[in-house]
């Protein structure tokens, strides 16, 4: 496994590609969307306490992610709100910034996105909040894992790299996974506490 990278800043990201001790979940693989690419933005920053959501930075990976893909369609899914619906890709960037701005203290990632060409659904990106330590790469972070129908893995890769030389963020790691889901495990008491806590997926 690739160690971080001498950072210059703090305003980094993590990226990985394929899969590592994570499994694919039931609805991705039940979409016939196995491939996965995960971006981890890093909730430290050192003039900020507690954890912290750069929005801008989430903003541009999700809009580069949907121009990789040709999606023209976007979804939101919030935790405790009715199902999503399906709009425009540009009106429901605009929504999200105008909610990260208005919440700009304690704004959060949406639960889950889901990416459409056309009528077809071509990605969902899941959101795992690694806030409160966890496994490397992920532990103090938002995560997002985009699970796809065909390998993008090559060009969200170049796409979130360009992302952060332009915003002045750092790829902190990349990381090569197995491109094959590997079996859900068994979870005990213990292991299911963790995850509810954020330590595991």
């Amino acid at each position: 496994m690739q160690a971080d990278k001498v950072r210059h800043n703090d305003r980094t990201i993590g990226l990985v590609q394929g899969y590592d001790f994570a499994s694919a979940p039931s609805e991705a693989l039940g979409a016939g969307l196995p491939h996965r690419f995960a971006v981890i933005f890093d909730a430290h920053r050192a003039a900020h306490s507690g954890t912290y959501f750069d929005a801008e930075l989430y903003l541009a990976v999700i809009g580069e992610v949907a121009a990789v893909l040709g999606a023209t369609n976007l979804a939101i899914t919030w935790t405790g709100h009715a199902a999503p619906v399906f709009r425009s890709l540009g009106q429901q960037l605009a929504e999200l910034a105008s909610r990260f701005a208005t919440s700009a203290h304690d704004a959060t990632p949406p639960e889950s996105l889901s990416f459409a060409s056309g009528q077809d659904v071509v990605a969902i990106g899941n959101t795992e909040f690694w806030l409160l330590g966890g496994r490397y790469p992920y532990a103090d972070s938002y995560t997002v894992a985009f699970f796809t129908a065909v390998d993008k893995s090559a060009a969200m890769l170049s796409g979130c790299t360009k992302i952060c030389d332009k915003l002045g963020a750092e790829v902190r790691c990349q990381i090569t996974g197995s491109p094959t889901s590997p079996p859900p495990p068994k979870r005990g008491l213990i292991q299911t506490i963790q995850r509810l806590l954020g330590w595991t997926v």
